[in-house]
C-alpha cells in the first residue's frame, strides 16, 4: 500500500487530501516568506504613531488660537452693537425733550416736563458712554466732541423757552423758539448721530465676518485633530488584525483546498467509487470490495451502506463479466469506457469509466458511472416509433416527400409516387419529378411547382406553408385538388436543414365546398334580393297609406258630418290600420329573422299592456259582437320588457282569436302567476298569459308548424278571413326575445289556447311618472312656414291641405332638385322631406340644405316609407331631426312643429 493511504488523525487519508495538505502548506509557507520582518514592521507602526501624535499637537495649538482670535471677534461685535444702541437711546432721549419742552410752552402744564427732566438728566451719563465705548477710534471720538457741544447748546435753548414761557407768558415763549432756531441745531445733530451709527454697522459687519471665519478655523481644526485621532486607531486595529489574518491564513487555505475536494466527491451526480479487486488462486477476479463511496452511488445502483462490503454480499447475482473488466484495468492500467447491463441488479444499464488507482501491486480502480436505463429505454423506445413512423410514412394515405436545404428531393413515399404519376430519377434531380404534371391554384392562375413555396421556407422568408390548396392536372385522368403543407427541419444551431411536405388530396370535398359556396351565395343573393323586396314594398305601399291617411284626416275635421258619413269614415280608418299592421308586421319579421331588432327593455307593468292591447283590438271585437273576458291577479305585475312589442304580441293573439271565431263568440284573455317551486329546484317565478277563443280551432297535423313563417289554417277559410301568415311566427320570436315561451293548444271546431309565458321581475322598481299624453290634436302656438317634399303628388297635397287648415304656410315641391330651389326661395322654418325622389334622394337634398348658410338650422324631417334601423341611421347622418315612417300619425308632426315653436 502506497505511504499517501497511511492514517491521519485516525482515519485514512486518500490521494487528494494529500495533494490538498501539501497544496495549502506550499500557500503558507509563501506568505510566511513574503511577509516583512516583526522589527521593520514594529518601526513602521511607531514611525506612524508619533506621526499621528505630532499632528495632533499642531491641531490643538491652531484651534486654541482660532478660539481666541474668536473671542476678541465677538467681544468687537458686542462693543458695536452697544455703541449703535447708545446711539438709538441719546437720539430717542433728545427727541423725547423736545416733544415735552414743546407741549409745556403749549399747554404751560407742569406734567409735560417729566420727559423733558428725565431726557436731559441721562444725557451727560450717556455721551461718557459713548466716549468710553469708541476709546480708540479718533474719528467717532471727534464725532462725539461736536455732539457734545450742539446737545448742551439744544439743552440751553430749550432750558431758556421754558424759562420765558414760566416768566412772560405763550406768547413770548413762542418768539423765543423762533428767534432761537433749535430746529436749525437738531438737524446736524441727527446727521452726526446717522454718520457715527454707519461707522458703527459697518465695524459691525467687519467683526461678523471676522468672528465667523475664526469660528470655521477652530471648528475645522477640531475636525482634524479628531480626524487624525481616528486614523490613528484605525491604523492601530489594522495592523493587529493583519498580524492575526497572516496567523490564520495557513490553517484556512488546508480547510478550503480540502473542502473544495470533499464537495466534489459529494455534488458530482455521477456515482464515483474506489474498489479493490479481489483475484483467486489463479489471479482471476471474482468479486471486488468498496474503498470510498460517493452519495451519488446509492442514488445510481440503489445500494445503501455499500462503503467496506463486498459486491457479491449486495448483488448475489452480478455477472461476471464485470468483474472480469476491472480486473483487466487493475493487471494492466488501461482505462476502460464500455456500457452494460446489469441483470442482477433489476436490469439496469450503467455508462462506466474505469481507470487504475497506484501500481499493479495495489489492485485499486476508480470507477465513474451514470445509471442510464431511462436513456437506453428511450432509445428503444425511439427506435420502435420510428418504425412505426416508418411505417405510415411509407404507407399512409398522405403524400409525403423531403427535401434538402437547396431544395432537393431526398425521399417521398408510396403515396407521393402515386400523386405525381412519377418516380425521381438521381440523375435528373428533382425538376423532372415536379415538372411530371401541370399545377394550378384553385383560381386557375398557373403555378410552376411546389418548388416556388418549398423554396420560400427554406430561405427562411416565410416560417411555413399550411393548407394552401392546388389544383393538379395529370397527363392523364381528372385534375385532383390538393392541399399542401410544407414545414422546415431545424438543426441544432437553429439553421434549416430542409423541408418537409405533405399533400393529400380534397377532390371530393372540394367539389362539395364549391357546391356549398355556391347555394350559399344563391341564398346569400335571394336573401339580400329578399330584403331589397321587402324595403321597396314597404316604401311602396306606405306612400298611398300615407296619402290616405292623410285624407282620413281631412274627414275628421268638419264637426257636424252626417252619421252615415262617420260609419264609412270609421270602416276606412280601421281597414287603413289594419293594412298598416300588415306591413309592419311584414317588415318585423323580416328584422327579427334578420337579427336586426332592438329591444327597448324597462320595467313595465302587464296591467298596462294588457289594457293597451284591449284598447287597440276593441272595434274588431265589437265588430264580430264577440265577448271578450278579462283576468288578471289582484296586485300588479311587472316585466323586463319591451312594451310595445309585447302589447303587438298581444293584439296578435287577440286579433287572431277575433278573426277565427265565429261572431257572437267568446273570447278569454287570464294573467296569473304561476306557483314558484321551493327548495333546491326553486325557479323565477313566471306570468301566464291565456287568450282563449271558442272559434273554429285548428287540425292537430297543423298544430308541430302552427308557428312558421306562413302557415295558415285552410286555405278557403284563410282568404275569408285574410292575412298573411306572419303573426304567429312573430309572436313566437318576440316572446323569445324576452326569454318567454308561447304554445298552443287546440281541438278542431271547439276553439284554441295560446300561452305566453314571461320571467317576472322579483323586486319591482319604482314607477317613473307617466308621461302627460293626450290623445287630442294639439295645435301649434304659433304658424310656421313649412315645405312640404313628396313625389307622390296626392300624399304631398292632403298633408299641404292638412297643415294648412292648421294655420301653417305651405310651399310643395316633387322632386330633389326643385326641394332645393324652394328651400333657398321660401327660407322654411320646417322641411318634411321624403327620401325616395327623382332627382336627388332625400339624403342628398338634405345635405344640400345642410350647407347652405340661411337654412342650417332649418328643421328636417324625414317623412318616408324606410323604415328600418339602418335608414334611421342613415337619416340621421345626412342630416336630419327626426325620421317619421308612413304613414305617419298627423299628432307626430303637430308635436315637431310645437316644439319649433
Amino acid at each position: 500500500m502506497p505511504k499517501h493511504w497511511f492514517a491521519r488523525s485516525g482515519r485514512a487519508m486518500t490521494t487528494a487530501e494529500l495533494a490538498a495538505d501539501r497544496t495549502a502548506q506550499q500557500m503558507h509557507e509563501s506568505a510566511v516568506a513574503g511577509a516583512p520582518p516583526d522589527a521593520i514592521k514594529r518601526s513602521l507602526v511607531n514611525g506612524l504613531l508619533i506621526l499621528v501624535l505630532a499632528c495632533l499637537a499642531g491641531v490643538g495649538g491652531l484651534a486654541y488660537r482660532s478660539m481666541q482670535a474668536a473671542a476678541v471677534s465677538a467681544q468687537r461685535e458686542a462693543q458695536s452693537r452697544a455703541v449703535i444702541a447708545q446711539f438709538v437711546e441719546l437720539l430717542s432721549g433728545l427727541k423725547d425733550a423736545e416733544t415735552g419742552q414743546r407741549g409745556y410752552v403749549i399747554t404751560g402744564r407742569p406734567e409735560y416736563l417729566a420727559p423733558y427732566n428725565a431726557a436731559v438728566g441721562v444725557v451727560d451719563a450717556q455721551l461718557a458712554s459713548l466716549r468710553r465705548l469708541t476709546t480708540g477710534n479718533a474719528r467717532q471720538q471727534m464725532r462725539i466732541a461736536a455732539l457734545t457741544a450742539l446737545v448742551r447748546k439744544k439743552i440751553a435753548i430749550a432750558e431758556e423757552t421754558i424759562a420765558v414761557r414760566q416768566t412772560q407768558g405763550l406768547l413770548a415763549a413762542s418768539q423765543a423758539v423762533t428767534a432761537l432756531a433749535g430746529k436749525n441745531i437738531m438737524d446736524p445733530l441727527r446727521a452726526l448721530v446717522a454718520e457715527a451709527k454707519a461707522e458703527e454697522t459697518q465695524n459691525l459687519k467687519s467683526h461678523e465676518a471676522q468672528s465667523n471665519a475664526d469660528s470655521r478655523r477652530t471648528l475645522q481644526a477640531v475636525l482634524l485633530g479628531g480626524t487624525l485621532g481616528a486614523l490613528a486607531l484605525l491604523l492601530l486595529f489594522v495592523c493587529l488584525r493583519r498580524e492575526l489574518a497572516r496567523r490564520q491564513q495557513a490553517e484556512k487555505a488546508l480547510r478550503h483546498v480540502d473542502s473544495q475536494y470533499q464537495m466534489l466527491f459529494n455534488s458530482i451526480d455521477e456515482a464515483f467509487c474506489i474498489v479493490e479487486i479481489i483475484f483467486d488462486d489463479g489471479k482471476v477476479p471474482v468479486d471486488y470490495r468498496f474503498l470510498e463511496v460517493n452519495p451519488s452511488l446509492g442514488k445510481q445502483t440503489g445500494m445503501s451502506d455499500a462503503k467496506g462490503r463486498r459486491m457479491h454480499e449486495r448483488v448475489p447475482d452480478m455477472e461476471s463479466h464485470w468483474f472480469e473488466i476491472y480486473g483487466k484495468v487493475a493487471l494492466t492500467g488501461e482505462p476502460h469506457r464500455f456500457v452494460n447491463e446489469a441483470k442482477g441488479m433489476d436490469g439496469r444499464w450503467f455508462d462506466a469509466y474505469a481507470f487504475r488507482l497506484g501500481g499493479p501491486e495495489s489492485g485499486r480502480v476508480a470507477v465513474l458511472f451514470r445509471d442510464i436505463t431511462d436513456r437506453m429505454k428511450s432509445e428503444e423506445a425511439m427506435r420502435q416509433s420510428e418504425a412505426r413512423f416508418r411505417a405510415l410514412f411509407d404507407w399512409g394515405p398522405i403524400a409525403i416527400f423531403s427535401s434538402d436545404a437547396a431544395g432537393r428531393l431526398q425521399e417521398c413515399n408510396r403515396a407521393a409516387l402515386e400523386l405525381w404519376g412519377a418516380e425521381p430519377v438521381v440523375s435528373e434531380g428533382d425538376s423532372a419529378f415536379f415538372r411530371a404534371q401541370g399545377v394550378r391554384l384553385p383560381d386557375g392562375t398557373l403555378t410552376p411547382t411546389l418548388q416556388a413555396r418549398t423554396a420560400e421556407v427554406l430561405k427562411g422568408n416565410i416560417p411555413a406553408v399550411y393548407d394552401e390548396a392546388f389544383v393538379i392536372e395529370p397527363p392523364a385522368g381528372p385534375s385532383m385538388t390538393v392541399i399542401t403543407h410544407v414545414v422546415p427541419l431545424v438543426g441544432k444551431a437553429g439553421h434549416i436543414t430542409g423541408a418537409i411536405t405533405c399533400c393529400y388530396d380534397v377532390t371530393e370535398r372540394a367539389r362539395l365546398q364549391r357546391e356549398t359556396v355556391e347555394q350559399a351565395q344563391a341564398l346569400t343573393d335571394l336573401h339580400r334580393r329578399k330584403d331589397e323586396f321587402l324595403a321597396m314594398l314597404s316604401h311602396e305601399l306606405r306612400n298611398p297609406l300615407a296619402a290616405l291617411s292623410n285624407a282620413m284626416q281631412l274627414l275628421r275635421l268638419p264637426a257636424d258630418a252626417d252619421p252615415l258619413q262617420q260609419h264609412s269614415r270609421g270602416i276606412m280608418e280601421r281597414q287603413l290600420k289594419n293594412l298598416k299592421h300588415l306591413v309592419d308586421d311584414l317588415l318585423d319579421v323580416s328584422r327579427i329573422t334578420t337579427g336586426n331588432v332592438r329591444l327597448r327593455l324597462e320595467q313595465v307593468s302587464l296591467d298596462s299592456i294588457v289594457e293597451n292591447a284591449v284598447e287597440a283590438v276593441n272595434p274588431l271585437i265589437a265588430e264580430h259582437r264577440h265577448v271578450l273576458t278579462v283576468s288578471r291577479p289582484p296586485e300588479p305585475v311587472f316585466v323586463h320588457a319591451d312594451a310595445a312589442r309585447l302589447e303587438q304580441v298581444l293584439v296578435n293573439l287577440l286579433t287572431n282569436a277575433a278573426k277565427y271565431t265565429s261572431s257572437g263568440g267568446r273570447i278569454g284573455l287570464n294573467v296569473e302567476i304561476e306557483p314558484v317551486a321551493s327548495g333546491a329546484h326553486a325557479q323565477a317565478p313566471m306570468a301566464t298569459i291565456r287568450v282563449r277563443d271558442t272559434g273554429l280551432g285548428m287540425a292537430p297535423e297543423l298544430l308541430p308548424r302552427i308557428f312558421e313563417l306562413f302557415t295558415q289554417a285552410d286555405r278557403s277559410l284563410d282568404r275569408l278571413q285574410g292575412g298573411l301568415g306572419i303573426g304567429l311566427s312573430l309572436v313566437k320570436q318576440l316572446v323569445e326575445l324576452h326569454g318567454g315561451t308561447v304554445t298552443v293548444s287546440s281541438t278542431l271546431s271547439r276553439g284554441s289556447e295560446f300561452v305566453v309565458r314571461l320571467p317576472v321581475m322579483r323586486a319591482a322598481l319604482a314607477p317613473a311618472s307617466p308621461a302627460l299624453v293626450g290623445s287630442a290634436q294639439v295645435p301649434a302656438k304659433a304658424a310656421q312656414r313649412i315645405l312640404v317634399v313628396d313625389d307622390n303628388v296626392d300624399a304631398a297635397q292632403s298633408l299641404a291641405l292638412l297643415l294648412e287648415m292648421t294655420g301653417h304656410c305651405i310651399w310643395l315641391a316633387y322632386d330633389g332638385p326643385a326641394a332645393v330651389q324652394a328651400a333657398i326661395d321660401c327660407q322654411p322654418d320646417v322641411i318634411l322631406l321624403d327620401i325616395g325622389l327623382p332627382g336627388l334622394d332625400g339624403y342628398k337634398v338634405a345635405q344640400r340644405i345642410r350647407r347652405l348658410a340661411g337654412l342650417k338650422n332649418v328643421v328636417l324631417v324625414a317623412l318616408t316609407g324606410y323604415g328600418q334601423d339602418s335608414d334611421r341611421q342613415r337619416s340621421q347622418e345626412a342630416g336630419f331631426d327626426h325620421h317619421l315612417v308612413k304613414p305617419a300619425e298627423f299628432s307626430e308632426i303637430e308635436k315637431i312643429l310645437l316644439a319649433v315653436a
